[in-house]
């Protein structure tokens, strides 16, 4: 089985570290149908936002494709700062721009960011490094892109955003320029390696995640019945991740942050999954009960200088699936506003800036836990962000190395599917209750019993 599977994971990670969009939705629809203008798209610090072709004979001659907007593409064929005596660059600022428009479509990071950042050092691996700072000023003057230039060294990189008009109207384009797309090859072998060195089950997730099949023709039918009219930008965000799936476009990367694993599925509307299959059977979830708050838990049990009592009383809570109600009950917040109130809890207990000045929220917290909330602050002073990347770590290598590691131990010889979103175990319907079975084995390891709750997409 391993053999095997490095073998699928060499072949598909040619596919998966790369990006594509094909508007071919003209097909699925009544010859009537207008196209409105699909937004934009940039890059990660790990995915490359370009297509391979799939005519190529070897990874080095393999000709690639980047998506902008007609416009942008004839004016900068036909500027002349793009070319030099000796050298065209034109495909470099095409390359460039492409990366933008690709994560500001596709990546749920920038959803609500004007900006998305792109990593220089992965950028340069690919386009001129002797060109990049003046071919980004000249797109800045020429009005195609605009910048925040905010940057922090080893934690954010400087963010960028395409200006209308050259921001949709997307055309599919061959890159004409055989030492970017030599580059972009070597980029993805190493991307190839990268994910062979990981531990087994991010592995066997990136075989996986290519299983999985979409119903376009419906998907596509939701989406422009329920979004092109009033929500223009979500549903071009839509056709980006629809056509990723008809186009078997499968990406899979994994952060370096918290060591999540980002593909379609983690970056899929959840209105969309209701589409997935995988061997023509519906998809489903086991999810985790207020998971962060759960994953804290586990990260401070085993610290002494917690009263255990204190602990205890967290478990308890959190066990039980009722940390937000904890807080309504106490602030006479009504159940109905769950919901609203969720992610205002979080940020002010758990993530955001240190203040001198409580919230309610942090108030009410410190009566009942005020050594685990020192704890926080202490955190929260040297570094607001620690936190976070403190559980996210803490629940990929629950989910994905216990959970999806058992799971695979059990079912990999059979080749079972399984996926994860992030705190979530995704599996074809008829294993949601083995998978949960599963996941549930693995917290009572861990000394806990948290609600665990099954859904069909």
């Amino acid at each position: 089985m391993k053999t095997l599977l490095k073998k699928t994971v060499a072949t598909i990670t040619t596919v998966v570290t790369v990006t594509s969009f094909v508007p071919a939705i003209e097909k699925h629809l009544p010859q009537t149908f207008k196209i409105p203008p699909v937004k934009s798209c940039v890059m990660q610090t790990v995915a490359v936002p370009i297509e391979t072709a799939p005519k190529s004979t070897s990874n080095e001659e393999q000709i690639n494709y980047l998506y902008i907007s007609q416009r942008l593409y004839d004016f900068v064929l036909r500027k002349k700062e793009c070319y030099s005596t000796k050298k065209n660059y034109a495909y470099h600022y095409l390359f460039f721009c492409s990366t933008i428009a690709y994560l500001e479509n596709v990546d749920k990071r920038y959803k609500e960011k004007k900006y998305v950042n792109i990593n220089y050092k992965i950028m340069t691996s690919i386009i001129s490094k002797n060109i990049y700072s003046e071919m980004v000023g000249k797109l800045i003057r020429w009005g195609v892109i605009e910048t925040n230039n905010s940057y922090q060294a080893r934690n954010y990189s400087k963010g960028y955003s395409l200006k209308p008009p050259y921001n949709n109207n997307i055309k599919r384009v061959p890159i004409n320029d055989k030492l970017i797309n030599q580059k972009i090859n070597l980029f993805k072998m190493k991307s190839r390696k990268r994910i062979e060195k990981l531990p087994y089950p991010y592995q066997y997730l990136s075989m996986t995640n290519t299983w999985i099949k979409m119903d376009v023709a419906n998907a596509l039918w939701y989406n422009e019945t329920n979004y092109l009219t009033q929500y223009v930008e979500k549903y071009n965000a839509n056709l980006y991740s629809i056509f990723a799936y008809e186009d078997e476009w499968y990406r899979f990367t994994v952060d370096s942050t918290g060591n999540r694993a980002h593909t379609n599925l983690t970056n899929l509307g959840s209105y969309l999954r209701q589409f997935l299959s995988v061997e023509n059977e519906q998809l489903g979830q086991v999810d985790i009960c207020n998971s962060q708050p759960l994953f804290f838990y586990l990260h401070i049990k085993n610290l002494s200088f917690i009263p255990q009592d204190e602990k205890d009383r967290y478990r308890a809570i959190v066990e039980n699936g009722r940390f937000y109600e904890f807080f309504m009950e106490r602030l006479n917040i009504a159940s109905n506003k769950r919901t609203k109130v969720k992610h205002k809890i979080l940020a002010a207990v758990f993530f955001d800036k240190y203040r001198k000045k409580e919230s309610k929220y942090v108030k009410v917290f410190r009566q009942d836990f005020p050594s685990i909330l020192g704890y926080i602050t202490k955190l929260r002073k040297r570094d607001h962000t620690m936190l976070a990347k403190i559980l996210q770590k803490g629940e990929s290598k629950f989910v994905i190395e216990k959970v999806v590691g058992g799971f695979v131990k059990q079912f990999g010889a059979d080749s079972e599917f399984i996926s994860t979103i992030h705190d979530s175990i995704v599996v074809k319907t008829s294993m949601l209750d083995t998978a949960k079975e599963i996941m549930q084995k693995c917290f009572w390891k861990e000394g806990i019993y948290p609600q665990l709750s099954v859904s069909v997409f």
